[in-house]
């Protein structure tokens, strides 16, 4: 045999051991994968219940722990059922559970255990006025960036539609609260644990940031020590006397609120409020006094 045909030989041998790896690989790919390498065109329908309304939902997971219920048509947290709740944004966590779609059905595919299910990322309870709906998500596919999704023994890969509506805590939903809002031409004094400081203006300029916390208000330095704020304004309504007469009657009225600093960190509470609010601005209500103080010393 000459040289050329035992080349020619060679080279075809090698190309038909590729062809043959290459089958084997793709063979061997998971078919729980598959969604990786593969569109998906087609939405599958999970569940779709848009007549049934959601009446509860209950989660847990590092992401998250809620509690949620709406039987009256107002959302409540069960067991803190004093604390006002972000309605829009509950309804929003209720909603994404109306209609849920899958990219594709593993059922049947490969082995369970690899999906997650053992150590779930969520556990989820949904009420309807029909029922009961339980979902369990596994672990997250890092290729797809979806979530393995267990529902009435079926298995799905879904996307993160549900995790993400179940990234909500409870402090993460309560309805803050604000500050009263006041005309600062109708302040006539701010004091500070009975004290009346400089700078009355300064009040417009304390802002709540966000809900903290609403349980172990010692941590955030309410445990006695915290300081009170008293703001006296006047406020004007019209009057009508016993003739008739119409006149217009200023009356003296007073706010409060307490604050606290903890770690050089601003803490508010408001009245009838549990919460613990993260708070800016209160040092403006001491800006003049330091100023001045300032412009003694420059003296």
């Amino acid at each position: 045999m000459d040289k050329k045909k035992i080349i020619g030989l060679i080279a075809a041998v090698l190309v038909l051991g590729l062809l043959i790896g290459a089958y084997f690989i793709i063979k061997n790919i998971p078919k729980e994968n598959e969604d990786e390498i593969t569109e998906v065109e087609e939405e599958i329908i999970v569940v779709d219940d848009s007549t049934n309304p959601v009446t509860g939902v209950t989660y847990g997971s590092d992401l998250g722990t809620g509690n949620f219920s709406n039987t009256t048509g107002y959302w409540v947290s069960p067991a803190e059922s004093d604390l006002p709740l972000n309605q829009e944004l509950v309804q929003q966590i209720a909603d994404a559970f109306v209609k849920v779609t899958a990219k594709r059905d593993i059922t049947g595919q490969g082995d369970e255990s690899a999906y997650g299910f053992d150590a779930p990322t969520l556990s989820i309870s949904v009420m309807t006025k029909s029922g009961h709906r339980q979902y369990i998500i596994g672990a997250k596919n890092e290729l797809s960036g979806g979530y393995y999704l267990k529902y009435n023994n079926s298995i799905y890969v879904v996307d993160s539609t549900l995790v993400d509506a179940c990234s909500y805590s409870l402090v993460d939903v309560i309805a803050a609260g604000s500050l009263e809002t006041i005309d600062t031409s109708a302040i006539t004094s701010v004091t500070v644990n009975g004290e009346e400081v400089p700078n009355k203006e300064g009040y417009s300029n304390i802002g709540i940031i966000n809900v903290k916390d609403y349980q172990d208000k010692e941590s955030y330095g309410f445990d006695g020590s915290e300081s009170k704020v008293v703001v006296t304004y006047t406020s004007t309504a019209p009057a009508t006397d016993e003739n008739g007469s119409t006149s217009v009657q200023t009356t003296e009225q007073t706010y409060s609120f307490s604050y606290a600093v903890k770690d050089e960190m601003t803490y508010v509470m408001l009245p009838d409020d549990p919460c613990i609010y993260n708070a800016s601005g209160t040092d403006a209500l001491f800006t003049v006094e330091e100023e001045t103080e300032a412009e003694t010393e420059a003296a």
